[in-house]
């Protein structure tokens, strides 16, 4: 069965680190900061130092990039929901268990086959356009709260 596999596992295999050094160096591009790896049985990311910012892949959907705020980890706090929107998609809000009013934010890019047709730096730059959407979208949306 494996030699059935093999060459298209490599490959994927291959093809899977490459996206996500992408995505941690989109993701450090995009916060200006450091971030540390963050691996789950069914994730696999990037999260930043205050834990409020999760960027990666859930393997359940392999073709999509997500971008995470999670309010709760942050002194953002979302006012204006309707300012969230990027290219008209909302993103799935979840209740942060144990926070309150505060909310768990998750945007998905579907990478299509256009994206892997595209060179490596223009991928790159995709990926960090994408965060960087995400992140303009909750400064948008977003006040300071007081400490």
């Amino acid at each position: 069965m494996f030699e059935k596999v093999a060459g298209v596992y490599s490959k994927g295999v291959r093809a899977f680190y490459n996206l996500w050094q992408m995505a941690k160096g989109a993701t450090e591009k995009a916060l200006k900061q450091e971030c540390k790896e963050y691996i789950l049985p069914g994730f696999a990311g990037w999260r930043s130092k205050d834990k409020a910012f999760l960027t990666g892949v859930y393997f359940e959907d392999p073709d999509k990039l997500y971008f995470e705020f999670d309010e709760g980890r942050s002194r953002k706090r979302v006012k204006y929901k309707d300012s969230l929107n990027i290219e008209g998609v909302e993103p799935d809000v979840y209740p942060n268990g144990g926070s309150g009013r505060k909310a768990y934010y998750s945007w998905g890019k579907q990478l299509d086959n256009s994206f892997f047709h595209l060179g490596k730096e223009q991928q790159f730059e995709e990926i960090h356009r994408f965060f960087r959407e995400c992140l303009d979208a909750i400064n948008r949306a977003s006040r300071v709260a007081r400490k």
